[in-house]
């Protein structure tokens, strides 16, 4: 957070901070599990930091792809097939609504991995990522049907806006042996990963 020293926790965005709230989400087992494999996450990983062309790089992560991550601006940002995101619970979801909530729906343009770049809704043009929130769909890799009584449904991939790491993938190559290095070298492309004390 380009300082040294302590950082508060609400600066990190993080609104679940007792345990109790995490039990409610995991499961008392689940929070058991969860917790000990983050501290080991934690310790193993203490003062290192991902980096592209020795500077610190914003890790942007998702839970499931579409089965391909999208490209994101900056250059380790790129798409990546991620197949076993398919076979992720989740993977597909189905909404509907009556076509007079949202006005008509016309899709403009998607990008090379299949989400949605621009779309019109009610006569405005809106980004896949404004759409998703809008329309309340989980990603923004979705198509629109036009169903018979008035009806529209969306058929939305993955979990998340899909840029950067899928947390689901990588699960599945550490599964296949995959090393951490190795996963965020998969989904960022030509990264490193240093120690503090070398930056």
């Amino acid at each position: 957070m380009d300082r040294d020293g302590k950082v508060n926790q609400s600066e990190l965005g993080i609104s679940l901070d007792r345990q109790s709230q995490l039990e409610e989400i995991w499961g008392k087992d689940g929070f058991t599990i969860a917790y000990e494999r983050v501290k080991q996450a934690v310790e193993e990983t203490a003062g290192q930091i991902l980096t592209y062309e020795g500077v610190p790089v914003e890790p942007f992560f998702h839970k499931i792809s579409a089965g391909v991550t999208r490209a994101g601006e900056e250059p380790y940002l790129v798409s990546v097939e991620s197949k076993q995101d398919m076979e992720a619970e989740g993977y597909e979801t189905v909404r509907e609504w009556k076509e007079e909530t949202y006005g008509e729906i016309q899709m403009i343009s998607r990008d090379e991995a299949g989400y949605v770049e621009e779309i019109q809704i009610g006569g405005q043009v809106y980004t896949g990522d404004e759409a998703m929130e809008l329309l309340q769909l989980p990603s923004p890799a979705f198509t629109i049907s036009h169903l018979e009584g008035g009806r529209v449904e969306a058929v939305c991939h993955g979990v998340g806006h899909g840029i950067g790491l899928s947390q689901y993938g990588a699960e599945k190559l550490a599964e296949e042996g995959y090393g951490a290095e190795a996963i965020l070298g998969y989904y960022f492309k030509n990264v490193e990963v240093i120690s503090l004390d070398r930056v």
